[in-house]
């Protein structure tokens, strides 16, 4: 799931729109963190996202040989499961 945080230093505030996702303790652990534009859009969002998981995670040892279309429609599946909740 992508997180959009507001940083200062070491302090972050998640400005994930809906925030409802129903995690009861901050995040502190991430992939990786990448900065962009505060008005990014859905698009170019959608682009990093998959930039990110060709690039980096699944250059994972544990994720090789997966194919980036399984892990894209079980994020289609889990953001209508998420919105289904609400």
């Amino acid at each position: 799931m992508i997180h959009c945080f507001l940083t200062d230093g070491e302090h972050m505030v998640d400005l994930t729109e809906g925030n409802a996702n129903g995690k009861n303790r901050s995040i502190d652990d991430f992939l990786f963190f990448e900065p962009v534009i505060p008005n990014i859009s859905g698009k170019d969002e959608y682009l990093k996202y998959r930039a990110a998981l060709r690039e980096r995670i699944l250059k994972r040892t544990d994720l090789q040989g997966i194919d980036i279309k399984v892990i894209l429609h079980a994020r289609e599946e889990g953001l209508e499961l998420l919105k289904s909740l609400v």
